[in-house]
């Protein structure tokens, strides 16, 4: 188990606290829901490289077969009122192709970006996982690219106009001027049509058309998942992949070995978001058993 250490919580901490708090609670209504989901990417990375977070990371993800996301998101109105399912069924202002996990009255935005009526509050991402047939490199290449592109243009049409610097501001505007001629509606009847071309096959294979990995990386037998094993994350134990050392090895080669100047990275990408924790600011400096007892999940 994760040593819990008695220093005071900082932004980035809490952050991965309240996320922490959200994954609690994914895990407990997919228990209710009797579904299945997986830790990823760096939330399984940490998991076992570092019991927890990556100490420089400020994000978390699960995913899901196709058939438990959508059962999901039906079943999004019995989540308690503290949280939000974001995603293109309940919300139209929604950036993304799968869905967000958010805590109310928190917001975590990109600056420069426009707040629209939908919840900018902490979240975990929750991709869905499709079936998929292989056909070739090139052919992945661009299907993922295309589908990326489409995504763009939806963010853009819903208010993330705005970049990290200047140069790729620019560059958006004019990458995303088709989508003052498409409609969301239309936008989002590709996005579908592209992930989800192959749900009707029998294929045992699946993939994630989310990833910023790549088709190639992210294609993978359901052997893979299930059955889920389990894992150990900031002291709780969650659900993954069944085989998580070949999961991993595939997304990151050797994963056991730490990056270089990741801490600068993070600290700078940080700056680029507008942060308020809400009524969890009183949170911040504590000492973090006192912020895992506030947050029930200690």
């Amino acid at each position: 188990m994760k040593e819990i250490k008695n220093k005071k919580v900082d932004k980035l901490r809490l952050m991965q606290l309240l996320q922490l708090k959200l994954l609690v609670e994914i895990k407990s209504f997919c228990s209710r829901l009797k579904i299945d989901y997986f830790l990823i990417a760096g939330t399984l990375l940490g998991s076992i490289r570092h019991l927890g977070f990556i100490p420089w990371d400020s994000d978390a993800d699960i995913a899901m077969f196709r058939e438990d996301y959508n059962k999901l998101i039906k079943s999004s109105h019995l989540l308690n009122d503290t949280l939000l399912l974001q995603c293109d069924e309940t919300d139209k202002k929604n950036l993304n192709g799968f869905a967000k996990l958010r805590l109310k009255d928190t917001l975590c935005i990109e600056k420069g970006n426009k707040i629209n009526n939908g919840n900018h509050g902490f979240y975990i991402d929750i991709f869905p996982l499709d079936k998929f047939i292989y056909s070739n490199i090139y052919a992945h290449k661009f299907y993922h690219f295309f589908y990326k592109y489409l995504i763009r243009l939806k963010a853009f049409k819903n208010g993330k106009k705005f970049s990290s610097t200047k140069i790729k501001t620019i560059i958006s505007f004019i990458i995303c001027f088709p989508s003052f001629f498409i409609s969301l509606s239309f936008l989002n009847k590709i996005q579908n049509n592209i992930s989800q071309k192959f749900n009707n096959s029998k294929s045992d294979f699946v993939n994630n058309y989310n990833s910023k990995y790549g088709l190639e990386k992210q294609y993978f037998n359901k052997d893979v998942y299930l059955p889920p094993s389990e894992v150990v994350f900031e002291g709780h134990k969650f659900k993954a992949p069944n085989k998580v050392d070949y999961w991993l090895s595939k997304i990151y080669g050797n994963y056991k070995l730490l990056p270089k100047n990741q801490i600068m990275y993070t600290n700078q990408l940080m700056k680029n978001y507008e942060i308020d924790f809400g009524k969890y600011s009183y949170l911040l400096g504590k000492p973090e058993i006192y912020v895992l007892n506030e947050l029930n999940i200690s």
